[in-house]
């Protein structure tokens, strides 16, 4: 009899629990976190540690935004964050980004209104705030497009003007004031037109002289006061619109969809508007035709991007004028606006941190700029100012030298440009052209042979496409681009240059440099328009490498340049020798996230950015800042002038 005798098995190895943090923080690591942002002496130790315990199930980024609001919140009131931490966990799951900030800020408000029991309870019941907040994902808030925003009002104006989100009062000159969300349409893109739309109609009413009378006195003899008031202010837009349109073509296209056409206006508003069109009508001419029509039974409704206009005494009477408001119409007021956040939550600490308030912005600054803090999820307000300084120049031939350096690739890449001017496109299917489309002929016979009617359609069309192009090109000046990669940068751009006026594209140039965030500077090397001359030659040939690399700043300077020009793409290249830096901090993810921020801006107003660079290392952090498809990297240097073309080539073809 045999035995048969199985051997025992090894004893199985224990593998550890798999994570599902995605590389987040342990339950150890963030409870000590938790406790120091708190406060050690509370002991509340059992509490964080059930906090700690289910933020370990999340990644870093959602760990990351938590402990933000602890420390935001634990500025105002410990025992708040103490609670906070003990209720608020699970929000993070349910609800997004730019609704967890309006939530944090909605919690603080209503600690500072009401106190911490009113605050605490609003902190333990997320849900409901969430059910407050539109479904739809075509919603557009404020602050995720303020930096858009202030570099679109500052390109239009040539200075800064302040912008603020609130409730429904009035506007004046200073400030201009937007809705904190708008969710009118259904498309996403719309919703930001109308934003833009808003800034632009209040910009004219100080561009274009509305503001040049007083209109309060000449209404005070009306038997209803408030309604020629909104009849002068519709007259008022209907001229301003006409000036938007001789000085913002492509703005005012945008805004038409967002009112009623002129032809469908009455017979008498139709002459008014005629008349309002001309270029020498002022708000004067508003008034004239107010007495003309206010006896009419009629009143065309408002566009949506206008405000409230009310008389400077109602102004006085009801606001305080540093605090005044815009309000949209009514119909758009109800789908898009949000309680205004309490100033005191909103505005920015950097005053006692920061030192923003100690530092005045220098007296040659020509801009100010808001700068992204990763670790407070918020703007610091106000914080970059940067001026434009002309390329100190002298004569030089740098141009004739490089054309002879690289004479043959000059005579290729004009060819290639050429050859991109001329490309034609072959639309098939069509009901006349110069050739026949056997493959629309082969289903037409089919159909025919089906028993159904035979399509006309049979034949291929040559079509050029005009190109409608705009490119701005972003040159790093930074200390680490002196010497040889100066050099090999200038004798690229002139190349480029060269190839651009073969190809007619608009473009312009522009460095950057600094050091600081009070000492941002742009370098003017040709404007949009400027014409490719001697003046130009030199200023290339003069770069020269300066200081320091703030990156995000000078994007956010250069997009509103672009963000200026009509055209149907526009592309931000940025040619840079490393990462973000400069002395006062911005390195690392401090400078990295700014700059993402900035790009993620330049985006979201229709600006493709992508950066050519020559740092070995970019592939660790450009990724990130731009996107896996939106940079190249140049091994060497000396290939730059080879490779530029082709990059500008794939990008717009």
């Amino acid at each position: 009899m045999f035995r048969f005798w199985r051997k025992s098995p090894a004893p199985a190895v224990r593998k550890p629990p798999r994570s599902e943090n995605y590389g987040g923080m342990r339950p150890r690591e963030l409870q000590a976190r938790l406790e120091l942002l708190i406060d050690p002496s509370l002991k509340y130790h059992r509490g964080i540690h059930d906090t700690a315990l289910f933020l370990s199930k999340y990644n870093l980024v959602e760990q990351n935004r938590f402990l933000a609001a602890v420390e935001r919140i634990a500025q105002h009131d410990t025992e708040l964050a103490y609670r906070f931490c003990r209720s608020a966990a699970p929000a993070i799951s349910g609800l997004p980004d730019d609704a967890w900030q309006a939530w944090i800020a909605h919690i603080l408000q209503t600690h500072a209104v009401e106190g911490r029991q009113a605050a605490v309870g609003l902190a333990g019941d997320f849900s409901t705030y969430r059910s407050q907040l539109t479904d739809s994902a075509s919603a557009v808030s404020y602050a995720e497009i303020a930096g858009i925003m202030e570099s679109f009002i500052q390109a239009l104006s040539g200075h800064p003007l302040k912008l603020e989100t609130g409730e429904s009062r009035a506007t004046d000159m200073q400030t201009l004031y937007f809705p904190e969300s708008i969710d009118r349409f259904t498309d996403r893109d719309d919703n930001f037109r109308l934003y833009k739309a808003c800034a632009v109609h209040q910009w004219a009413q100080s561009r274009f002289g509305t503001w040049d009378i007083e209109p309060e006195p000449l209404v005070r003899s009306y038997p209803d006061r408030e309604r020629a008031l909104r009849l002068f202010h519709r007259l008022e837009t209907i001229r301003l619109d006409a000036c938007i349109a001789r000085e913002l073509p492509g703005m005012a296209r945008d805004m038409r969809r967002f009112r009623m056409p002129d032809k469908q206006l009455a017979a008498d508003w139709r002459a008014a508007a005629r008349s309002l069109a001309g270029p020498q009508s002022g708000a004067g001419d508003s008034i004239e035709w107010l007495q003309r029509l206010y006896e009419l039974d009629y009143e065309p409704p408002a566009p949506l991007y206008q405000a409230v206009l009310q008389a400077v005494a109602e102004r006085e009477e009801t606001q305080d004028p540093e605090n005044s408001t815009l309000q949209l119409p009514a119909e758009e007021a109800a789908t898009g606006e949000a309680t205004a956040v309490n100033d005191a939550d909103t505005i920015d600490d950097e005053s006692v941190e920061d030192g923003a308030g100690a530092e005045p912005p220098p007296a040659e600054s020509d801009y100010t700029y808001d700068e992204w803090d990763q670790s407070r999820q918020r703007y610091r307000k106000h914080w970059c100012q940067l001026r434009e300084e002309p390329v100190a120049t002298e004569p030089n031939a740098f141009r004739r030298l490089t054309l002879q350096k690289y004479h043959g690739l000059h005579v290729r890449l004009r060819r290639s440009f050429e050859a991109m001017r001329k490309e034609n496109r072959r639309i098939h299917r069509e009901p006349d052209g110069e050739d026949i489309d056997i493959d629309a002929v082969v289903d037409a016979l089919s159909d025919l042979h089906s028993g159904l009617d035979m399509s006309d359609r049979l034949f291929v069309r040559t079509s050029r496409d005009e190109r409608n192009v705009a490119t701005l090109f972003l040159l790093d000046m930074s200390a680490s681009t002196s010497g040889w990669v100066n050099e090999i940068e200038r004798e690229a751009l002139v190349l480029m240059c060269e190839a651009l006026e073969q190809l007619g594209d608009r473009y312009a140039v522009y460095g950057f440099s600094g050091r600081g965030h009070a000492n941002c500077i742009s370098y003017p090397v040709k404007a949009f328009g400027e014409t490719y001359n001697e003046p130009v030659w030199e200023r290339i040939g003069s770069i020269k490498a300066q200081q320091y690399t703030r990156m995000g700043v000078a994007i956010r300077h250069h997009s509103a340049k672009l963000l200026g020009v009509e055209a149907r793409t526009r592309l931000l290249v940025v040619l840079s020798d490393g990462r973000p830096d400069d002395q006062d901090g911005y390195r690392g993810s401090y400078g990295i996230e700014d700059t993402r921020k900035s790009l993620l801006e330049c985006r979201l107003a229709g600006i493709h950015p992508f950066c050519i660079t020559i740092d070995s290392d970019a592939r660790d952090y450009l990724p990130h800042m731009f996107g896996r498809v939106n940079f190249t990297v140049i091994d060497h240097v000396e290939k730059l002038p080879y490779r530029i073309g082709d990059i500008y080539r794939r990008l717009t073809t």
